[in-house]
């Protein structure tokens, strides 16, 4: 049985075979043997090959132990090295590492300088390789394209390329030196033999010792995989070998996924005693097999390794080392670590965090290898190129990245096109796919310089775009708005009128008729009434009359009765005619009567009809009211849509502002004054607070003022109670006092005791001013009492470890450390003396007093917010964990009246906490115009009006407080192309003070009152009418600047 717990791994993985390995490298022989060959022939060998076609192993664990077994070990001196960047300062080094350990020399040359001329480092060379003596000296530069696929920026591209095109001539030089001592080899990839012709020698060089790396036979494959195992001591199934062997024909580019499969093969068998001698199929099958071993790794390390933060570097970090290529496609790009900070907005410890896990021993997913030591100048990447297809995460990121610089690339081309003239800008579906964007990455001004270096020309474009957008959709729905409601209320109006008027009118006219009409039956009918009553009455009185004729001639025939029977007869008939007549005059009279009722009813029917006429009347009249109460109603909406033109105007005048506000801040500096003429203009127009503004009267006005005098990081900056003096705390460990009513003063200088050597990391002024106190990173507290700078000050061991923040209340110092502690000081004439520690449950980063100096609150590295009570400090703190905190609260504030708590989290995020009894209640807002990494400051204007932000992402936010809950947009300062550490108001409220990675403590004016009168006044003209034209537009009246002019 073999014991597992004793063999090493034969297997490198991803990384190359170093010399070290030479005794387990296999397959290569015949190589080896031309290699050699081919070298000694010409003195100058390039070994040309595909990616991870083994060309570093073959010379590192190849040729050169041949070449020492085969000539004698003290014959040959190999300098190996890769050329990086800067290949002229690495061969320097490489020289002089070999010199020491060679021939024990310590060679007495410096670094190479940027004011190295050619001849100099020509001779610098020459004078190392002189040192050698009459050994052989084989310079290796492996990975020699490394020369060709550095993308530097500026200067330090021309300075590369120009070191490179030394560096070649120090080769070419050192292969056509007389005699037999002088040899070079150089591995390059194919893809990059192109690249060669732009030197001069190099292509006949390489002409000369070329040498194309074949493909490895399945003999020789098979002695790469059995052979190591056996040298180990142990076995592998002949099934085993024959699966990697069909594996490795079917895909012969993959001889580094090979060797990792092996290597997690072996470590599969080793780990689990149990298993039998030999090595089987079942190891192989439980590390996924060629196809899937790096996946499951790479995913292993991802969620086992980091946590949530380093989760987020590891994507930004592998998309760093990716770049979009010819036809989009993706290309490996090696970078700085530097770099790699400028362009994520990480901080540099995470990433290392992270670089560390991928290039650990076992891993190599990354490079330089795990030995060696890293700093700001390391270049990072990745070590073969299968890795960023066969990992799944990877490859969407690469995705993700590849399209994200698709669309930048083309926001990019746009808003130049734009800003001649010569397009539109974005609308949907482009303008909402560029926002998502926009939302979804959070790009830095770094990571688009290697696309195209207009970086906030596109952003602006963007955010004008989208501005534009919402405005446009505002003015067209108000206008629907405004032309539905108009419609509906003309058509409801005329309808509902018409209506009324025609229903009146109508009815009017057929009541007038109808009442018309019965006044006239009812007069027809009276009269004919009173004409039968009055002929009843005659006929009454006739036959009255007859009544009593005929009574006095019956009493004559009475009296004449012997009168003759014709007499007789005659009376008769005179009596019936009389009868007759009676009856008629009876029935008259009751015709009358009936006439009279009629007449009656009818007259009764007239009053009720008269009646309805006047409630008719009366509906008409409520009908004309709300025809009325219409037109008022009609007028308003009149007066609606007038103020809504007026608003429209006033957002068209908006919309030009920013636009000329832009053009002015992307504008060069000229003579005839447009630029300062169009930030004038739209200060006239727009709100005074806005950031396009400000930027861009911030640029005409040149209002910041940038003061040197530290040589390292300044961390933080803070003004004395007679607002005249500045201090600012660096990591050079000196605390320079400025002073603020004569900038053009050298700085008094406090240094630390001689023989301390400690950053400054936060820095105040004593209540009284006569005391200057900073603290440090190693935990001190150091105070100064002599204001020239030149005593000695006190120094107090007050922490572990850096000490974040300096505060005081009523002549006590508080001191706040990462260490978990709180302590208070008493402050004396002589010193420090303490009064309480207390330790806090979590290491803090940044303190702040409530404005009623009754609370301390403390944020912590593990996202949460610690309330002290100051009256008694060892009381348990309130403990606060919302998910807004992220994994660290970086910052935070109190706003001047006490009743907001701003928080910044990890990943640059602000939040509004609405504070009772200065407890928080849970209720927050976010604050809109984030940062894209970690929140150095928080700070509020000595006037309560501003708040203002730096962060690692290198820039500083301003917002007017009273509108930061309405989605007020920041002012947006990005002078800085590093991390922005510290601020602090002017006590007028009018300047802002700032200082960062780049040594520098800066003064911006940030009044945009003051920086318009500062422009007005160089202002010497006004618009012609053809720039008014062209900047502002024709549907905008003309407006003189100057009105004397």
């Amino acid at each position: 049985m073999v014991d597992k717990s004793t063999l090493a791994n034969p297997f490198p993985g991803l990384r190359s075979y170093e010399y070290e390995d030479h005794a387990l490298f296999f397959g290569r022989d015949s190589h080896i043997r031309a290699l050699k060959n081919k070298l000694l022939e010409s003195r100058f060998l390039a070994l040309i090959g595909s990616s991870g076609s083994g060309k570093s192993s073959l010379i590192k664990a190849g040729l050169i132990p041949s070449l020492e077994v085969s000539a004698g070990h003290d014959d040959w001196s190999v300098v190996l090295f890769k050329p990086g960047a800067y290949p002229v300062k690495n061969l320097l080094t490489a020289l002089k590492t070999r010199l020491r350990k060679d021939k024990g020399i310590s060679a007495g040359v410096d670094l190479m300088s940027s004011e190295w001329s050619e001849d100099t480092i020509m001779n610098t060379v020459k004078e190392l390789i002189s040192a050698f003596g009459r050994s052989k000296l084989l310079l290796v530069i492996d990975q020699f394209e490394e020369i060709f696929r550095y993308d530097l920026d500026g200067g330090a591209q021309k300075e590369a390329r120009s070191e490179a095109s030394i560096f070649i001539q120090i080769i070419l030089n050192h292969i056509n030196q007389p005699g037999e001592q002088s040899y070079a080899a150089i591995t390059m990839r194919s893809d990059y033999l192109d690249h060669c012709t732009e030197f001069k020698g190099l292509t006949e060089a390489i002409n000369r010792g070329y040498y194309l790396l074949p493909k490895m036979t399945m003999e020789e494959v098979r002695e790469v995989i059995t052979k190591p195992v056996e040298v180990s001591g142990a076995k592998i199934s002949t099934d085993l070998v024959d699966t990697l062997l069909d594996e490795i024909t079917a895909n012969p580019d993959s001889l580094p996924i090979l060797q990792h499969a092996l290597l997690r093969t072996w470590g599969k068998w080793a780990e689990i005693p149990a298993n039998p001698e030999m090595i089987t199929l079942a190891e192989y099958e439980a590390i996924g097999t060629m196809k899937n071993s790096i996946n499951i790794h790479a995913e292993e390390l991802f969620i086992q390794n980091l946590d949530d933060r380093r989760k987020i570097a590891a994507e930004k970090l592998f998309k760093t080392l990716i770049v979009s290529g010819a036809s989009d496609t993706p290309v490996l790009h090696p970078i700085t670590l530097a770099e790699i900070v400028k362009i994520t907005g990480i901080p540099d410890y995470q990433l290392l965090d992270v670089i560390q896990v991928f290039r650990a021993r076992g891993v190599s997913f990354l490079s330089p290898n795990s030995n060696i030591r890293l700093n700001n100048d390391s270049v990072i990447d990745v070590t073969v190129e299968k890795i960023l297809v066969l990992w799944t995460r990877l490859s969407r990121w690469i995705k993700e990245e590849l399209d994200s610089a698709k669309l930048y690339k083309q926001l990019s081309a746009t808003a130049q096109v734009y800003q001649d003239g010569r397009a539109g800008l974005w609308v949907n579906p482009e303008l909402q796919l560029g926002l998502k964007w926009q939302k979804d990455n959070q790009p830095t001004k770094e990571w688009a310089k290697r696309y195209d270096p207009y970086f906030e020309r596109a952003i602006n474009f963007l955010d004008y775009s989208r501005k534009q957008h919402e405005f446009d959709l505002q003015s067209q729905e108000e206008k629907q708005q405004k032309a539905l409601r108009q419609s509906r209320y003309f058509a409801i109006l005329g309808v509902g009128i018409g209506m009324v008027a025609t229903v009146a009118v109508l009815y009017l006219t057929l009541l007038q008729a109808e009442t018309r009409q019965a006044l006239r039956e009812s007069d027809t009918k009276e009269q004919a009434a009173q004409t039968e009553r009055k002929r009843a009455e005659e006929q009454s009185k006739e036959a009255t009359v007859q009544s009593k004729i005929a009574e006095q001639q019956q009493e004559i025939a009475e009296q004449q009765r012997l009168l003759t029977d014709e007499q007789r007869r005659i009376a008769v008939q005179q009596k019936a005619i009389a009868e007759k007549k009676t009856d008629e005059a009876i029935l008259a009279k009751q015709s009358a009567n009936l006439s009279a009722e009629i007449a009656g009813k009818a007259l009764l029917e007239t009053q009720e009809q008269k009646e309805i006429v006047e409630n008719e009347k009366k509906e008409v009249l409520r009908q004309k009211v709300k025809v009325d109460t219409l037109i008022v109603v009609a007028n308003k909406q009149r007066e609606k849509a007038d103020a809504a033109t007026e608003k429209e105007k006033k957002l068209r005048l908006l919309a030009v502002a920013r636009s000329i506000a832009i053009q002015s801040y992307q504008m060069p500096d000229s003579k005839d004054d447009i630029s300062a003429l169009l930030a004038i203009q739209a200060y006239k127009f727009n709100d005074k607070d806005s950031p396009d503004i400000f930027n861009a009267l911030s640029k005409v006005a040149d209002s910041k003022t940038v003061m040197r005098g530290h040589s390292d990081v300044v961390r933080a900056v803070t003004i004395n109670a007679a607002h005249t003096k500045l201090a600012s705390g660096s990591d050079d460990g000196t605390l320079k006092i400025w002073n603020l009513n004569d900038l053009t003063l050298r700085p008094e200088s406090y240094g630390l005791p001689k023989g301390i050597r400690q950053d400054l990391r936060s820095v105040l002024f004593s209540q009284d001013d006569k005391s200057v106190i900073a603290g440090s990173d190693m935990g001190y507290i150091f105070k100064w009492k002599d204001e020239t700078g030149n005593a000695s000050p006190d120094v107090i061991r007050a922490h572990k470890t850096s000490i974040h923040s300096l505060l005081n209340i009523k002549n006590i110092l508080i001191s706040v450390s990462s260490d978990g502690a709180i302590r208070t000081w008493k402050m004396t004439d002589r010193s420090l003396d303490s009064v309480q520690h207390i330790k806090a449950a979590f290491p803090i980063l940044c303190a702040k007093v409530s404005p009623d100096n009754k609370v301390l609150m403390c944020g912590s590295t593990n996202g949460k917010v610690l309330s002290f009570d100051l009256d008694n400090l060892k009381k348990a703190p309130t403990v606060y964990t919302f998910l807004q905190f992220g994994t660290q609260v970086s910052s935070l504030a109190f706003s001047p009246d006490g009743a907001k708590l701003i928080t910044s989290n990890n990943y640059g995020s602000l939040h509004a906490w609405t504070l009772a009894d200065n407890a928080l209640t849970g209720a927050v807002n976010t604050v809109t115009g984030r940062h894209t990494s970690p929140v150095n400051s928080i700070i509020f204007s000595p006037n309560g009006k501003l708040m203002a932000t730096c962060s690692y992402d290198g820039s500083v936010h301003i917002w007017n407080y009273k509108d930061i809950l309405l989605q007020q947009q920041p002012i947006v300062i990005r002078d800085y192309d590093n991390w922005v550490m510290g601020l602090c108001f002017t006590a007028d409220s009018n300047r802002l003070i700032s200082c960062g990675a780049d040594k520098s403590v800066r003064i911006w004016d940030i009044n945009t009152d003051q920086l318009y009168a500062k422009i007005f006044k160089t202002v010497k003209r006004n618009f012609t009418t053809d720039e008014w034209n062209t900047y502002i537009g024709k549907d905008i009246d003309y407006q003189k600047i100057l009105p004397t002019e």
